[in-house]
């Protein structure tokens, strides 16, 4: 919680704009509701990207346990390299990266929040002025244990 309060802080100190400082509050609300409702961090969802890349529109079912991914397959039961797959708290992580690389770097970045467990259920980042440079992540199906 500590840890929380003290990113808030650093944004509210240093951001541009209460847009930016009403995101991040949004971003650690959600965040704690996540953490509330899977105390044991055992879950399960599914992942989908949209994006002009290899993975487009490709569904991993992902597994988690004790907050480090187990294991990722495709719908048809092949294993993913489990390198590029997050968790629930990297999806966090990486959506404040973004937060804080948007204006510097020209990007946007879009969440949306699952109302029930807190955990992201759609993250879009775009690169402006770069065509292909814009990806979204869907993550539905989510199941504590």
């Amino acid at each position: 919680m500590k840890k929380i309060a003290l990113i808030l802080l650093s944004f509210q100190l240093f951001s541009c704009g209460n847009d930016l400082e009403n995101r991040v509050n949004n971003l650690v609300k959600y965040k704690n509701k996540w953490i509330l409702s899977a105390t044991n961090r055992n879950y399960t969802y599914t992942q989908q990207y949209k994006c002009y890349c290899s993975m487009n529109n490709i569904e991993i079912h992902i597994k988690v346990r004790n907050g480090k991914v187990i294991s990722a397959s495709l719908k048809d039961g092949k294993k993913r390299n489990l390198k590029y797959i997050k968790t629930m708290q990297q999806h966090f992580e990486y959506i404040l990266e973004v937060m804080k690389k948007e204006k510097k770097e020209n990007m946007e970045i879009k969440v949306e929040y699952n109302k029930i467990f807190g955990n992201p259920s759609l993250i879009s980042v775009k690169r402006k002025g770069i065509m292909d440079g814009n990806t979204t992540i869907l993550i539905s199906n989510v199941k504590i244990q």
